[in-house]
């Protein structure tokens, strides 16, 4: 049945509204007319009055007919669609007016279908990720339950949101989800080393927690970044050792005490020795063996003198397992701890710190705490209006702490402050002579003209300066760690036979995590980091990277000031043959920094760029292995990764010779440093810079279209198995 649309039925409509009253209007009239009625006034008027009204009436109940049928049906979509979009989304509406109305509710429901078919896809899509994820869960809690080291993840205010058997276990035994980590921890502790990783101070902060129950803990820690970048938390890696920090400052009293009670000993045979060598009653000839016995006691007192000093035999020294700390960072982390026990930290005038001052070793939760009492107490006897002051002077190898103020009081009122104990967590307790002595240093008080206080000694780190970086110089890192260390060229041996490592699945890996929006991107507004390696051989299993390089390209252009170039501690013996090729010997890397510092470091070098690398597979597999021990995702989750072999292929065929040197002879690049990552991390950006046009010609300009020509590149087979 052909359809009336809603418009012709509106004109239909008033058609017949009007149309019927005046026909029946006008036959009325014509009836009354024939009978005479119109020659009385009276009746006519009467006639016209009841037919206005008769015909408002009809125009009235018309009107509303029609005019609810319409609403009704309005109504009727109205209510339907909103079923549809809350609690019964199979709801359809059956509207069979025959006009617009009716094509309205079909689409209506044509939408409905879309969008269930829509929602049932992303419900399999949520519900395979779901299962993904729980599978991944179910890894993860397998792997962490049977780890014997702890780890805790915890939000910036400290809440704990995972951790696992080791971690409970080592902070108490007590169920720590969802509760504070700082009910079992030192919160002044934790949040300084957390500061100082969000400074950027370095990829991971390493330093010592005194739980409950009064375990030693070395802690691990890394920050809990977003994807938007930002700090949501922290990872806390933990290993108790317990045992060998105790047995260790066991072993440290054992010797304090043998060389104190050496010294004393020694000292009463000199002393005897001489006053028998002066004593003119002594036998002539017992002279020349009490003279041997006194040099002889001379001699063994200057040697535990030598013994007993900070450099020989890791003697006087703090225990091992306390952490490196800048002077300034525990002159700040006392403040604040005086602060938190409502001191006017405000009032203490902080000494300067020497520039290049070396660092302490100390159990800086401890240490902090310990000055803080001190300057607890000065501040207790200090003279209203008075001064107060914290200061470190360098004398010599040892560093001299200052808490003073003006006031006045007697030595022995400050003198036993030092003997009372002070809480360190729920359940330690220490004095502040304890901790000190800890530290191999020394404490005591001194009164003297209206000024009163504390000194303390403590040893430093050598001569060498702690590693700070300037806040202006944090993001600097291109210049890493054997940054310029030309790793060697020149007559090159014959090479090695390559073992087959094209393992695509990495490619494939990170094409699934590579942005829409990403790909889109153009390749001129990208920037990008061509890396290469150095090791000490071929097989990713077995062999370590030993050199690591990058280089910036941005604009279509290298940028050869922003590198990075780092040598790497392998942790095993560089062959000969791989010396060979790349000049790197055991003798380089003696100070190198290991892998865990220079693979954090490149990821910050590198963060937000696209990777780019000549058969940059290899590569990618000593880099995969590299993460996975050291706990961070593999660079083809966390990058785009282009391969300049199969970018060259793609512009050139696949009859080419697609070698680094043969890309880079074909496109006038001269390749210098040869075999060192560095040279070879240049030359392949500055064949890549090269590419870039010859792929713009050929309608490749976006990320999206160079991974899917590298990818058509790889399908048409390796070509040439040569490694530049």
């Amino acid at each position: 049945m052909p359809r009336w649309n809603l418009e012709r039925k509106l004109v239909v409509g008033v058609l017949v509204l009007f149309l019927i009253p005046t026909l029946l209007a006008g036959a009325i009239t014509v009836g009354l007319y024939r009978r005479g009625v119109f020659e009385d006034v009276s009746a006519l008027i009467l006639t016209a009055v009841i037919g206005f009204a008769a015909m408002m009436g009809y125009l009235g109940v018309m009107t509303h007919t029609i005019g609810r049928s319409l609403v009704r049906t309005l109504l009727e979509i109205q209510r339907g669609t909103e079923l549809m979009a809350t609690v019964n989304p199979e709801h359809r509406h059956r509207i069979q007016t025959g006009d617009e109305l009716e094509s309205v509710a079909e689409e209506i429901n044509r939408m409905a279908d879309r969008v269930r078919d829509a929602r049932l896809g992303l419900e399999a899509e949520v519900a395979r990720a779901t299962g993904d994820l729980h599978a991944e869960r179910a890894k993860l809690s397998a792997i962490l339950g049977e780890l014997d080291e702890g780890v805790v993840v915890a939000t910036l205010e400290g809440r704990v949101t995972l951790v696992n058997r080791a971690a409970q276990q080592m902070l108490g035994g007590e169920p720590l989800l969802g509760r504070s980590l700082f009910d079992f921890v030192d919160r002044e502790t934790v949040m300084h080393f957390h500061t100082r990783l969000s400074a950027g101070q370095g990829a991971a902060e390493r330093f010592t927690l005194h739980p409950v129950g009064g375990a030693v803990l070395q802690a691990g820690m890394t920050s809990l970044v977003a994807a938007e970048g930002e700090a949501t938390g922290f990872i806390l890696a933990l290993r108790d050792v317990s045992r060998p920090a105790r047995e260790d400052e066991a072993r440290q009293r054992l010797l304090d005490d043998a060389l104190h009670d050496l010294r004393g000993s020694l000292s009463s045979i000199r002393s005897l020795s001489e006053s028998l060598l002066g004593d003119p009653a002594t036998n002539a000839p017992a002279g020349p063996l009490l003279a041997a016995i006194h040099s002889e006691a001379v001699r063994l007192s200057e040697l535990v003198s030598v013994t007993g000093g900070s450099s020989r035999l890791g003697l006087a020294r703090a225990p091992w397992h306390f952490e490196e700390v800048t002077v300034a960072d525990l002159l700040a982390m006392s403040l604040r701890r005086f602060k938190g026990q409502g001191g006017d930290a405000g009032a203490v005038e902080v000494g300067e710190v020497e520039p290049g001052l070396p660092s302490l070793r100390a159990e800086v939760s401890a240490l902090s705490v310990g000055l803080a009492h001190l300057l607890r107490t000065v501040s207790g006897y200090r003279e209203p209006a008075g001064r107060m002051w914290l200061a470190p002077v360098r004398r010599g190898g040892v560093l001299q702490m200052e808490a003073g103020a003006e006031a006045t009081v007697a030595v022995a009122d400050l003198e036993g402050s030092l003997d009372t104990p002070i809480a360190l967590g729920r359940e330690r307790r220490l004095t502040a002579r304890d901790i000190v002595r800890r530290h191999a240093g020394e404490v005591w008080a001194y009164a003297d003209a209206g000024r009163a206080g504390f000194r303390l000694t403590l040893p430093m780190e050598g001569d060498r300066p702690a590693t700070v970086v300037a806040e202006e110089d944090s993001i600097r890192v291109t210049r890493f760690m054997g940054a310029g260390m030309v790793s060697g060229a020149g007559a090159l041996p014959p090479r090695q036979e390559r073992p087959e490592l094209y393992d695509f699945s990495f490619f494939d890996q990170m094409e699934r995590h590579v942005l829409t929006s990403d790909r889109e991107r153009q390749l001129e507004e990208l920037t990008f980091v061509v890396l290469d390696t150095e090791t000490t051989g071929l097989w990713p299993d077995d062999d370590r990277i030993v050199s690591l390089a990058g280089v910036k390209v941005r604009g279509g252009s290298v940028r050869p000031s922003e590198f990075f170039d780092a040598l790497v501690k392998a942790g095993r013996p560089v062959p000969a043959a791989s010396s060979r090729l790349h000049g790197i010997t055991d003798a380089m890397l003696a100070d190198a920094p290991p892998i865990d510092v220079v693979l954090p470091a490149f990821e910050r070098f590198a963060e937000g760029a696209v990777l780019v690398g000549h058969e940059i597979w290899f590569d990618l597999q000593f880099l995969a292995r590299a993460a996975d021990r050291i706990g961070l995702p593999p660079l083809t989750v966390t990058h785009p990764i282009l391969d300049a072999r199969w970018l060259s292929q793609t512009v050139h065929g696949s009859a080419s010779e697609h070698t680094l040197e043969a890309a880079a002879a074909r496109l006038g690049v001269v390749i210098e440093g040869r075999h060192s990552a560095l040279g070879d991390a240049l030359a392949t950006a500055k064949v890549f810079v090269r590419l870039l046009p010859l792929l713009k010609k050929r309608g490749i300009v976006t990320l999206g279209q160079a991974l899917d020509a590298a990818r058509a590149a790889r399908g048409r087979g390796p070509g040439s198995r040569d490694r530049g």
